[in-house]
């Protein structure tokens, strides 16, 4: 994948898709839900940790100068819409990846939505352990070991897209507490996973 290429279809989608991701992203899983519980599993992370909870504000802040559940669900935005640009440049497919990136925007039909909330409730969890090395592999074929492969695929997309997150953007002043990078990351790879469930739940075998 060509880095100049990616970062062109990154940013076109974050341009055009970025706003209003609320509005169309599928409602099969609840994001909000997800970045709300951001600042308690960072707490969790800390427990024992006396160097992190030496880091922590006076009240107990783990990033005072950061809202978490802001920043918590601006990872998770832009790490979907980054995981479906890079879906778009890894799969073959004849047509321009802006065009599929449209397609992976547009609104789910009721088939789609279906799909969707299936594996988002069935397989969302699994996939999760496979791509952090738990449990056993995937057959490659199963759409556990297809999203497995196209999460891996869509994580260049994820990077570049989450430089427009300060707590990722290695020229930021904002250095937050490492249970926080944590977190955050672990919210940008279920975004990147339900990305690849947004692949695998379209409708039509997307000809070129």
């Amino acid at each position: 994948m060509n880095a100049g290429t990616l970062r062109h279809v990154v940013e076109n989608a974050l341009v055009k898709h970025l706003d209003g991701f609320g509005a169309w992203f599928p409602a099969g899983f609840d994001w909000q839900h997800l970045c709300s519980d951001a600042p308690e599993m960072a707490r969790r992370l800390t427990t024992g940790s006396l160097e992190e909870e030496q880091a922590l504000g006076e009240e107990g802040d783990l990033a005072p100068e950061l809202d978490l559940v802001e920043i918590a669900e601006q990872t998770f935005a832009f790490a979907y819409v980054g995981a479906l640009a890079g879906i778009a440049l890894a799969v073959e497919d004849a047509r321009d990846p802006d065009l599929l990136v449209e397609r992976l925007t547009a609104p789910l039909a009721e088939s789609e939505e279906e799909r969707f909330d299936e594996l988002a409730s069935n397989s969302l969890g699994s996939v999760e352990r496979s791509l952090a090395g738990q449990g056993e592999p995937f057959d490659e074929d199963s759409l556990e070991g297809l999203a497995t492969t196209l999460t891996d695929a869509a994580w260049p997309g994820v990077e570049v897209a989450l430089e427009g997150v300060d707590a990722f953007n290695p020229e930021s002043e904002t250095e937050p507490p490492p249970a926080v990078r944590r977190v955050l990351g672990g919210v940008a790879r279920v975004a990147a996973i339900l990305a690849a469930f947004r692949w695998l739940g379209l409708d039509e075998a997307l000809p070129g």
